[in-house]
C-alpha cells in the first residue's frame, strides 16, 4: 500500500537546503573586506546592511544585493542607462493530495527557479546609481 505524504519530507528538506542557497549582504562583505576597507565608513555600514542608495558603485552594489538576476540597457532623452533587475529567490512548495475510486494519492513539489516576481531595480549612469527602485508588497 501506498503511503501518504511519503514525497512530504523530501520536500521540506529541499526547501531547507535552498534556503542556504542565497547569501546575506554580510557575507558577501566578509568576502570582500579587502576591497571594501577603501570605501567610506558610512557606505560599508550600509552596504552590510544591504542598504543601496544613488552614488554607489557596482561593486558596492554587488556586494550589498548580490549578483542581479537580469541587466538590460535603457536609452532615454537623459542618456543611456544599465538596469540591474532582482527577483525573488523564495523557492515555492506545494502540496497536492487526490483521490477516487479507492485510491488515495498525495505529493509534494518545490521549485527554486527565481519567479518573475521582480523586488528591486538598481540604476547607473556613468558607473554610479542613480536610482533605486524597491517593488512595494502588498
Amino acid at each position: 500500500m501506498k503511503q501518504p505524504f511519503s514525497t512530504l519530507p523530501l520536500g521540506l528538506l529541499a526547501v531547507l537546503l535552498c534556503a542556504g542557497c542565497v547569501s546575506s549582504p554580510s557575507e558577501r562583505y566578509a568576502e570582500n573586506k579587502a576591497a571594501a576597507a577603501a570605501w567610506p565608513v558610512e557606505v560599508q555600514a550600509k552596504v552590510q546592511q544591504g542598504i543601496v542608495e544613488p552614488g554607489f558603485t557596482k561593486d558596492q552594489v554587488r556586494v550589498a544585493f548580490g549578483k542581479a538576476d537580469r541587466v538590460y540597457s535603457r536609452e532615454t532623452d537623459q542618456g543611456k542607462f544599465e538596469v540591474w533587475a532582482y527577483f525573488s529567490k523564495a523557492p515555492s512548495f506545494s502540496i497536492g493530495i487526490g483521490g477516487g475510486s479507492g485510491h488515495f494519492g498525495a505529493g509534494a513539489a518545490v521549485s527554486t527557479r527565481a519567479h518573475d516576481d521582480e523586488l528591486k531595480r538598481v540604476i547607473f549612469k556613468d558607473e554610479l546609481v542613480v536610482s533605486v527602485e524597491l517593488t512595494k508588497r502588498g
